[in-house]
């Protein structure tokens, strides 16, 4: 039996013996082969699709944690000198040391020369340290520091 070009669907002639359920078996066999040969096509180029079109998708941090530390309470910093507090993740919140950032969140008085900082970060907390970088005494009353810790990836804090 001759095909056809594009799909090599099978179709009888004038001169084949007619044999109806053979040909008609023939055919879709045929219909099978191309029909599953389109969907796997298909469904690879969907998938390709799908995974480029989630990959460009932003996705949220693998964890994070915030909170405010208060406690220092009404007090004078010397020029150059600080004071920290300790602060505690909660318990296996994160898989590597994330990144931190503090600001001020409150506290009236002379704050202005006050920056805040958090170094010896760990999966498990940081030490939260409040200094003065101006060249006078910074006087303050009430003062209170936020933080927020974030780990993008499981692999990686940022990303």
């Amino acid at each position: 039996m001759p095909t056809t070009p594009i799909y090599a669907l099978p179709y009888p002639t004038l001169t084949d013996a007619p044999n109806a359920p053979v040909q008609m078996q023939a055919l879709a066999l045929r219909i099978d082969v191309a029909v599953a040969a389109a969907i796997t096509a298909g469904t690879a180029a969907a998938v390709a699709t799908a995974a480029a079109a989630t990959a460009a998708v932003p996705r949220p941090p693998f964890a994070q944690a915030a909170g405010i530390v208060g406690g220092f309470s009404a007090g004078s910093q010397a020029p150059g000198t600080g004071s920290a507090s300790s602060v505690t993740f909660p318990a296996g919140r994160f898989s590597l040391a994330p990144i931190v950032s503090a600001t001020l969140q409150g506290g009236p008085g002379g704050t202005g020369n006050l920056t805040t900082r958090a170094v010896g970060v760990t999966a498990t907390g940081f030490d939260l340290y409040v200094y003065n970088a101006g060249a006078s005494a910074a006087t303050y009353s009430g003062l209170s520091v936020g933080w927020s810790a974030v780990q993008m990836k499981s692999s990686a804090a940022a990303g």
